[in-house]
């Protein structure tokens, strides 16, 4: 961040440029790093920090910290992340586009006060291990990343282990996240092992999607 270490760029960005195709890995130094990434189709990298010394904060509150479409074998590793009206992390993917693949977060602190703190959609193969996930306290229980678990996962072969996943109580019921996991439906292979689920409005782990069925009124 160029007040407490420095390297041979200043942004992550300008790191991911740098890269070949083929990829690499990008080390982040101690320090407070502000900005917004969205990597599109790339492959191969991993971003390793100093634990608790590279804070990632967003430099555009309502936009993640890092969006990856169509991407292959990313990992965040030793990081704390911080985002704030949006998730720490999104994968987004829909039926035609089956999305990321491989994807893994590993001795990881996330924290979203808006609720959602991960979310993939159409993924294969995430990993998230030994991880601390905060969501909540809410300062506005209507916006949008607020009808999301904490961490929400759409996808093949998906696992969560060793983490806590916990959801900050506020200073009124209406400021507590929903927390927990969400696995929606058309979800295969799934490994939820020795993690701590804490505290939320929703469900510890829910498996499964829900969708509003109208049934016309009985005629007498």
């Amino acid at each position: 961040d160029n007040e407490n270490s420095w390297g041979d760029v200043s942004t992550i960005a300008e790191a991911v440029a740098r890269l070949p195709a083929s990829g690499g890995e990008i080390c982040i130094g101690p320090g407070t790093w502000r900005e917004n990434l969205t990597l599109i189709g790339r492959s191969n990298i991993i971003f390793t920090g100093c634990g608790a010394r590279t804070r990632w904060l967003a430099a555009d509150p309502a936009q993640p910290l890092a969006t990856l479409s169509n991407c292959e074998t990313i990992r965040f590793r030793r990081l704390s992340v911080e985002s704030v009206a949006a998730p720490c992390i999104l994968a987004p993917g829909n039926a035609n586009n089956l999305g990321s693949r491989d994807l893994w977060i590993e001795d990881c602190s996330l924290t979203t006060p808006s609720g959602g703190v991960i979310r993939a959609d159409h993924v294969e193969k995430v990993t998230i291990d030994r991880c601390r996930i905060d969501s909540g306290p809410m300062s506005d229980p209507t916006a949008a990343n607020a009808a999301f678990a904490a961490v929400a996962l759409q996808g093949d072969v998906l696992t969560i282990r060793n983490s806590v996943i916990h959801a900050v109580p506020g200073a009124t019921p209406q400021a507590l996240a929903l927390g927990g996991i969400h696995i929606p439906g058309d979800s295969r292979d799934i490994v939820v092992a020795d993690c701590t689920i804490r505290d939320g409005a929703g469900n510890g782990i829910t498996l499964g999607s829900t969708r509003t069925i109208r049934i016309p009124a009985p005629a007498f």
